[in-house]
């Protein structure tokens, strides 16, 4: 199609590394330590203890948002390069018909 040369398979390479990533990092390794340390901070005593496990908790919902955000995107950008790869094959069969 014209003048636009894009990898497919690379595109859909990166959008995987980028999923495996977002899913270890934000859904594994931070989650896990929002998680102990909501732990560690509900053993604790105090005043103001509900107060910080609400502020921690939240935090780790917003992370959640992210990534699921994160995760959509990253679904959408594939699914896009998908259909513009299936109009680039269209384009190139209708190209060799009329030529």
């Amino acid at each position: 199609m014209g003048r636009i040369d894009i990898s497919f398979e690379n595109v859909r390479q990166k959008n995987d590394e980028l999923i495996k990533k977002v899913n270890s990092k934000l859904d594994g390794d931070i989650i896990d330590r929002y998680e102990k340390l909501e732990r560690s901070i509900s053993q604790s005593g105090g005043e103001g203890v509900e107060a910080i496990m609400e502020e921690v908790y939240q935090e780790k919902e917003a992370l959640i948002s992210i990534k699921d955000f994160m995760i959509d995107l990253l679904t959408f950008i594939q699914e896009t390069a998908n259909a513009f790869e299936q109009v680039d094959i269209e384009h190139q069969e209708t190209a060799k018909n009329i030529g």
